[in-house]
């Protein structure tokens, strides 16, 4: 054993000392306060939460709960399983935990506020503003995602949960902010073929040039096996293709907001609709369009069986081409569909810049609310931000010389070796507790992708930073919860006996339309029995609650 250093020894022996004095006792560290959280048993297949222990980052996030005197005790349910248990406990109240992290586990929207009208869950706000004295939190929300508390918002004015903010902050690698940032989604076309069949690639194309161009892939075999089976793997049966877009059309299947106005629209209002649906009518009738992708996974099949001509992706992503079979280095290349090349501006889908996603939950069962606020008072912090999305600087990241996070994670390390410096984001952030992206985020423009099919991507993505973004007229992809307030139960109980039907009704008329099954003369008449189905409805409670939404932020 090595020996003692003195002042050590020495106050070993004053601690003794005092000890034995009349009166004297040691000062007994205070219980940590524990909160129970019901959650997923693991972030992928790789990286389970029972080894959250092995990884660096969140033994700091322990540490750093224990210094505010919190515990986290985690209740791991797999996948498969934690929707329905949550559902029977909640149901029962038997078991209940103090909270339920609701990341991605299949409880819907309409299920947690009918708990909140049933008293089973506690209003968030109520909860902060008796415990968070300096309102650190919600300025946290509204300082990074303004106008998100409004969407959270419920018709009786509570928030019932906590949610993962998404709100990068976007910089290039020498520290300047760009002028647009987003990720975003264009239909991308074989580049590989069109230089197999003597079509120069072209960022823009028109709608009569890629026409021609997918022609061309099946004249002249594109694929070389002898069929004329190369077609576009794309959804007819939404909006959500990269073609409807460049008509001008929403994203949104039912109801779509015009943010200028504030006023809700169905695409099925505008002129550009019919020009749509005779286009895409066109391409299928000419062979460009199999219905073998109108299956779920199938246009991914398609992918992979080497026959899709055209996709609809994030325009930089080249996870397709690893997975096709009997071509020689596949690329897929993005196109801006745009008639007259971006002239007056085109349309695009694109993330959003920021959002918000989960639901953590507070249960009427918990133990200790101010642990709870306390414990979100960390969680929405620059601090905890740095640990879950980078992790522990010197060791996860480290700072360039502007000052930009630069990770020390090689993203080619084997999975199992990559988790012991992994980020919080990996293990608990987002699972039991919510990810807070609100730190730098690095767009590079000078890498180069690594052939000069996959060049293409790199230099779209430059274009439409610096150029491009600023030209379009951007929609973002999902669904609106961003724009409007919550329901209020009567507004949830007629979107339940609506929205599915409405869906169903909508997604076989695009397609039978495509398809040539019904016929565009007989709009007025689909309108009408949409409308006998609950259509108007739908609008008129969406308006109400985008006019809620703009009421409690005061701006669009």
């Amino acid at each position: 054993m090595k020996q003692l250093r003195k002042p050590l020894v020495l106050c070993l022996c004053l601690a003794l000392l005092l000890s034995a004095l009349p009166g004297f006792a040691p000062a007994e560290t205070a219980p940590l306060r524990k909160i129970s959280v019901i959650c997923r048993d693991m972030y992928t297949q790789y990286w389970k939460l029972e080894d959250r222990g092995n990884n660096l980052c969140y033994q700091e996030f322990e540490k750093q709960l224990a210094d505010r005197g919190i515990e986290i005790e985690y209740e791991l349910v797999s996948d498969a399983s934690i929707a329905d248990t949550v559902r029977m406990r909640m149901a029962a109240q038997v078991d209940v935990p103090d909270m339920i992290a609701d990341a991605w586990i299949g409880i819907t929207e309409s299920e947690v506020l009918a708990w909140a009208g049933n008293g089973l869950i506690l209003d968030v706000k109520k909860l902060v503003d008796q415990y968070d004295e300096d309102g650190s939190i919600f300025k946290y929300y509204d300082d990074h995602t303004p106008g998100v508390l409004a969407s959270l918002t419920a018709a009786d004015g509570g928030l019932y949960w906590f949610s993962y903010l998404n709100a990068p902050t976007m910089m290039n690698e020498d520290g300047s902010t760009p002028e647009y940032y987003g990720n975003s989604y264009m239909p991308s076309i074989r580049a590989d073929w069109m230089e197999s069949v003597g079509i120069p690639y072209s960022m823009y194309m028109t709608h009569d040039e890629l026409f021609d161009t997918l022609k061309a892939f099946q004249d002249n075999d594109a694929n070389g096996n002898g069929a004329a089976d190369e077609v576009m793997a794309i959804d007819i049966k939404g909006y959500s293709n990269g073609i409807a877009r460049s008509f001008g059309l929403s994203l949104q299947t039912l109801a779509a907001i015009d943010k200028a106005t504030n006023k809700v629209y169905n695409n099925l209002d505008k002129p550009e609709f019919k020009s749509y649906i005779n286009y895409m009518k066109r391409l299928y009738e000419a062979g460009l369009y199999d219905t073998t992708a109108l299956a779920d996974g199938m246009t991914t099949q398609l992918i992979a069986d080497n026959k899709a001509a055209l996709t609809f992706h994030y325009a930089i992503w080249d996870t397709f081409e690893p997975t096709i079979s009997g071509a020689t280095d596949p690329a897929y290349a993005p196109i801006i569909l745009d008639d007259d090349a971006g002239a007056n501006g085109f349309y695009s889908t694109v993330d959003p810049k920021f959002g918000q996603y989960c639901r953590y939950i507070v249960t009427s069962a918990c133990r200790d609310p101010q642990a709870v606020v306390d414990l979100y008072d960390y969680i929405y912090t620059d601090e905890y931000a740095y640990l879950d999305m980078l992790g522990i600087e010197g060791k996860s990241y480290e700072k360039n010389e502007f000052g930009v996070p630069v990770s020390l994670v090689d993203p080619d390390w084997p999975a199992d070796f990559a988790w012991e410096y992994a980020s919080v984001r990996n293990t608990v952030g987002m699972i039991a507790v919510p990810s807070v992206l609100t730190t730098p985020s690095v767009r590079d423009r000078t890498k180069e992708l690594k052939t000069d099919y996959r060049k293409l991507k790199s230099e779209y993505i430059k274009y439409f930073l610096d150029e491009g973004g600023a030209i379009a007229d951007l929609e973002t992809y999902g669904n609106l919860s961003l724009l409007i307030s919550l329901p209020s139960p009567e507004e949830q109980a007629r979107l339940d006996e609506i929205d599915n039907v409405l869906d169903t009704y909508m997604s076989e008329l695009l397609t039978d339309l495509i398809l040539g099954n019904r016929s565009l003369d007989d709009l007025d008449q689909y309108v009408e029995e949409l409308n006998v189905q609950g259509l108007a409805d739908y609008m008129a409670i969406i308006q109400a609650r985008r006019d809620r939404f703009i009421e409690a932020v005061g701006a669009n």
